[in-house]
């Protein structure tokens, strides 16, 4: 079996902040450009995390929970080691993207 390469791989980072995390992910789901995967790493153990991440996320993408990292940087870094694609992004928690970025990426 032959793994898909994408060009562009998403690394989310979050930590408790459920309503912003929906707000991130919805920014990225609203983009025009479909061809990319979002990683999306947890530094918590909230079931609202885990709920946001079941609704949101699509078969290609990856939910990482590791409540047991020391801050965004080492969420950023695992996400990275998971990352399928040729190019990686970060985006965390409380940004977001505007419908035409992944495509001018």
């Amino acid at each position: 079996m032959t793994e898909v390469i994408l060009p562009l791989s998403i690394v989310v980072v979050t930590h408790d902040r459920s309503e912003l995390l929906k707000r991130a992910l919805l920014s990225i789901l609203s983009c025009t450009s479909d061809n990319y995967e979002i990683i999306l790493c947890a530094d918590d153990t909230s079931q609202e995390t885990f709920e946001i991440a079941k609704h949101y996320l699509r078969t290609q993408d990856t939910f990482l929970r590791i409540p047991s990292m020391r801050g965004p940087a080492e969420s950023r870094n695992i996400g990275a080691k998971f990352a399928r694609g040729k190019w990686i992004t970060f985006l965390d928690d409380d940004d977001t993207f505007s419908k035409g970025h992944i495509s001018k990426i």
